[in-house]
């Protein structure tokens, strides 16, 4: 089981444990121990409804804490599911592109060729009303010749 989960299981039973030793102090105030005197009676009275109010509250931190637990076991779940269905995705896009290297391209190199001329291209026009004077594309002023 996961830390977080742990943790929420043993604050659960601290407030269960807590929860049993309020019933049990609510238990014993039984009024044979309390004399018949109103004020001991009052007190005894209103310690009940103190313990009682005692009670309620752990109970309610008891069922908060088992639900949080609860949402945190899913939480974790969930993720891993995520990350199990998004590692296979990736496994299966990476396995239907077959040889990574052949998807990778050499990085080119600037090199001439001996005639002077760039490699694969043409050599430059001195006229730069025709061309841009680099790779020999038209320029926007360039004149078409027909």
């Amino acid at each position: 089981m996961h830390k977080l989960g742990r943790t929420s299981s043993t604050g659960g039973a601290a407030i269960a444990s807590s929860s049993e030793a309020i019933a049990r102090l609510t238990d014993g105030q039984n009024e044979r121990f309390w004399t018949d005197e109103a004020g001991p009676q009052a007190l005894r009275n209103a310690f009940i409804t103190f313990l009682g109010a005692c009670g309620d509250i752990a109970a309610s931190e008891r069922d908060t804490l088992r639900s949080f637990g609860r949402n945190v076991d899913q939480a974790i779940e969930d993720f891993a599911a995520l990350e199990q269905a998004t590692g296979d995705e990736l496994k299966a896009l990476r396995e239907s592109m077959g040889d990574p290297s052949v998807y990778t391209s050499p990085t080119p190199t600037p090199s001439t060729s001996p005639s002077g001329a760039p490699a694969g291209g043409s050599a430059p026009s001195p006229d730069p009303a025709t061309t841009d004077g680099t790779n020999g594309a038209p320029t926007q002023e360039a004149q078409t010749e027909f």
